[in-house]
């Protein structure tokens, strides 16, 4: 493996046994340690730390790795990516194109900036999110000249991907920027690099701390388009701390560079493996181009998923995500035999539930009221989700994790959609359950 340029900078600071009358207050106090980990190595920007810029350096290390021209750690997770992604376009358009399970994140920007989000694959298919096609975005685009372009969600939640290459010439063709969530696939650069959105995006966004063996909040953003490296450095350097953690940034490094180097054989003929056991015990297994997910509908077997979690945790055994159809698990070659043993464990467990959930196909798109800035600009009020038929959403709610929504605001509440709401783990309703709409 190449050098770990941030580790040994952070190591040779500790091993001088230094007195810290500096940034953080913990001092790297060993008492801490039991607490939280090896404090000592918990650093603030010091220049004999960095004074042989190692962070600028370990940055275009793994950029050479993944074959690109500019590349910038964050410590804030996929969302300082997505943030740093659209301010760096924000002057070239007043809308941008999503689909419309995007992240809040992305909801997020768009409401900070005054961006009208213009939605595409609206609908959703046998539990899922539909995914954009080519004509679609065409479409889109030529509706909406004045927008920066099309940000899309690639690969999708569950490891799904679709015709990318043909969007980015609908894209280009029209002189627009195609900006990629990639939270969930920057190991594709990796284990898929045919469809790794590197090689198609003008900028994107790889989740390390989601598939690379990355401490929570590390992340990348990514360009090479070579008139959009300053806009974004300066992007990145706005939504980004002062105090960065070191901890997190080496991270960061090590999973880029250990990932260069790995070989995914095993694990993948484990994960493989698991799925045939789990289609064994009479469920189906979503299959996508991402070999590290594993999605079983138990909805669609009649087991309510969030009660097979709670048959799972049990077994020790915690999902990525539920919905209310599907349970998520995510896998990496840093999963043991222990745990694929126990996921089988929790999964014949939960064989013996009650076969007594009803799963509706909901394919309908959503019907827009208002446009969506109108909507959570407007006037509102807050009341019981149950009592919310009808009226307009002034809030996205939807599934959390991974925060995409279920309903969006500026979007007429249904039955359908409160139904779903009560029965996922949610994000977007108020602690008592109600829901904000348009007064």
């Amino acid at each position: 493996m190449d050098k770990l340029r941030i580790s040994a900078a952070v190591e040779g600071f500790v091993k001088g046994d230094p007195s810290r009358f500096c940034m953080p207050g913990h001092k790297g106090n060993a008492r801490l340690s039991k607490i939280f980990g090896d404090s000592r190595k918990d650093v603030t920007e010091l220049s004999v730390i960095d004074n042989e810029k190692a962070v600028l350096d370990a940055e275009k290390d793994c950029a050479a790795i993944l074959g690109v021209k500019f590349l910038r750690f964050l410590t804030g997770g996929s969302t300082a990516g997505i943030f740093s992604a659209v301010y760096a376009v924000k002057d070239y358009g007043k809308k941008l194109i999503i689909n419309r399970s995007a992240h809040k994140s992305v909801f997020n920007i768009l409401s900070l900036l005054n961006i009208e989000p213009v939605f595409v694959a609206e609908g959703i298919k046998d539990g899922l999110p539909v995914l954009p096609d080519e004509k679609e975005i065409e479409k889109a685009l030529s509706d909406n000249p004045d927008a920066i372009g099309v940000l899309l969600t690639y690969p999708d939640y569950y490891g799904r991907t679709f015709d990318l290459p043909a969007i980015k010439n609908a894209v280009k063709k029209k002189g627009k920027y195609l900006l990629i969530d990639g939270a969930h696939g920057g190991h594709f650069a990796f284990v898929n690099p045919k469809l790794y959105a590197g090689r198609f995006a003008d900028i994107w966004v790889d989740g390390a701390h989601k598939t690379l063996p990355t401490l929570n909040q590390g992340a990348a953003v990514l360009t090479n388009d070579a008139d959009l490296i300053c806009k974004l450095n300066d992007a990145v350097n706005i939504f980004s701390t002062t105090s960065p953690s070191y901890l997190i940034l080496a991270s960061v490094e090590y999973g880029i560079k250990a990932y260069g180097e790995t070989d995914f054989t095993g694990v993948i003929k484990t994960i493989e493996e698991t799925k045939r056991k789990i289609v064994g015990y009479g469920y189906s297994v979503l299959e996508t181009d991402d070999p590290f997910k594993i999605t079983v509908d138990f909805g669609g077997k009649g087991v309510n998923p969030l009660t097979a979690e709670k048959i799972l945790e049990e077994n020790k055994v915690f999902a990525e995500m539920v919905t209310d159809r599907y349970i998520l698990f995510m896998a990496s070659p840093f999963n043991g035999k222990k745990d694929f043993s126990r996921l089988i464990k929790g999964i014949k467990e939960t064989v013996k539930l009650e076969k007594d959930y009803a799963v509706e196909d909901k394919n309908a798109s959503a019907e827009r009221v208002k446009q969506y800035l109108e909507a959570i600009n407007s006037e509102t009020q807050t009341i019981d989700l149950k009592d919310a038929v009808g009226r307009i959403s002034a809030v996205n709610a939807g599934v959390f994790p991974p925060c995409y929504p279920i309903v969006v605001a500026g979007e007429k509440i249904t039955e359908d959609v409160i139904k779903t709401l009560s029965v996922i783990n949610v994000f977007g309703l108020s602690e008592e359950g109600k829901i904000k709409v348009v007064k």
